[in-house]
């Protein structure tokens, strides 16, 4: 082969520069709740470079960005980690920590104590964290007690120390170490219970606003704030859990598969699912003489009619909120189910010629949500909140 027959493609190849990643898939939410797949270049100074459906490249402000979901997968941003660590040589304690304005860091506690009134814990990808037990909202290392109350709980009157046999302790929380948690019951002596033994502990903290700047949700459950860069190839997070002593290690070279979504800071709003919102039913629907209040099912909320309930997030108004309801499979196939149902507006009916919609409001303020049996009467447990979608002010 002549020398020229080598030289020539090898000139392309250099000409042409090294080859480019692939968009990352995303679907970006606006303020106004409006959906539109993209596909991601990079993120960084503010700016988000993509391609939109028709491949045409675009180049804007982070402003107009309420959150960036990869992988095509939508979820819950409040939802806890899903799963246990993987831990060679014994027995892992899977969990998740939750702060008290709504960050989440899977992981367990760690070997090594935090000291003082803190509580040091082990994340897969940020290594030790040390979070001051004032900023603790709860702690969860097994599976949720039977009959949680719906949405984000409100911190209760005095510590509450969940164990794995079922029991519960009613107290407060001394302090954390690598052994356990020292907790003084009320009308007793404080003791050290060991971690193996605890399933839950929830602290009397106040509740907390959203934090401010970019917020990252990773694969593993975590949801924490970050000063976040994309180049194309793989994820910056610098800065995680700002304010915490000693500071968290940026995270350098995180492949995209880890990031499941990106709320930039630019935009002054914050997304909420149901796990954010804190649900009240001043009125919970009345059968028989009996109250039927709601209850949480498997993700989702299950409501009687009639009721009326009001959705809050703690310390922020209210911007815009979309509520999607539905009559379960049973009461869907039932001429006899049917109710009114609004959101501030005008009402919807839902019965088994219509199943299932979508409600949304505007304000600044707590949400009402007022179900109205029909002339058939009351809808026991059969009306399921598939989903509940708030923005909320960031600051």
């Amino acid at each position: 082969m002549p020398r020229s027959a080598c030289v020539i493609p090898l000139l392309v190849f250099l000409l042409a520069g090294p080859a480019r990643a692939a968009p990352l898939a995303a679907e970006l939410l606006t303020p106004d709740l409006e959906r539109r797949a993209v596909g991601v270049l990079s993120v960084a100074g503010g700016r988000l470079r993509a391609v939109d459906g028709d491949r045409n490249a675009t180049d804007s402000s982070l402003r107009g960005v309420v959150r960036l979901s990869f992988g095509g997968v939508e979820g819950d941003p409040d939802a806890p980690p899903a799963g246990p660590l993987p831990d060679a040589g014994r027995r892992p304690l899977a969990g998740h920590l939750i702060l008290t304005d709504g960050q989440v860091l899977a992981g367990r506690p760690a070997a090594e104590a935090g000291g003082g009134e803190s509580l040091a814990w082990a994340h897969p990808r940020l290594g030790r964290v040390v979070v001051p037990l004032g900023r603790v909202a709860s702690v969860s290392l097994g599976p949720e007690a039977e009959g949680a109350a719906p949405g984000r709980p409100r911190p209760p009157s005095a510590d509450r120390l969940r164990l794995a046999n079922g029991d519960a302790l009613v107290g407060f929380a001394v302090s954390t170490d690598a052994a356990g948690v020292a907790f003084e019951p009320e009308g007793g002596a404080a003791a050290t219970v060991p971690w193996a033994a605890v399933a839950g502990l929830r602290l009397a903290n106040p509740a907390a606003g959203p934090p401010a700047g970019d917020l990252v949700e990773l694969a593993d459950g975590s949801r924490f704030a970050a000063s976040a860069r994309f180049d194309g190839a793989v994820w910056t997070l610098a800065d995680p859990l700002p304010g915490l002593s000693p500071p968290v290690a940026a995270l350098q070279d995180v492949e995209p598969a880890a990031v499941v979504a990106l709320e930039p800071g630019a935009s002054g709003l914050r997304r909420l699912g149901l796990g954010g919102v804190t649900v009240d039913e001043p009125e919970p629907a009345v059968a028989f003489g009996v109250p039927f209040p709601a209850r949480s099912d498997g993700g989702v909320l299950r409501l009687h009619a009639p009721t009326r309930v009001v959705l809050s997030a703690p310390g922020v108004g209210v911007r815009r909120a979309r509520v999607r309801l539905a009559l379960d499979p049973v009461a869907a196939a039932s001429p006899l189910a049917a109710l009114e149902a609004d959101l501030g507006g005008p009402p919807v009916r839902l019965d088994a010629a219509r199943p299932s919609a979508t409600l949304a409001a505007e304000g600044a303020g707590p949400l009402v949500l007022t179900l109205a049996a029909s002339e058939h009467g009351p809808v026991l447990d059969r009306v399921v909140v598939e989903s509940v979608e708030l923005l909320v002010a960031a600051d």
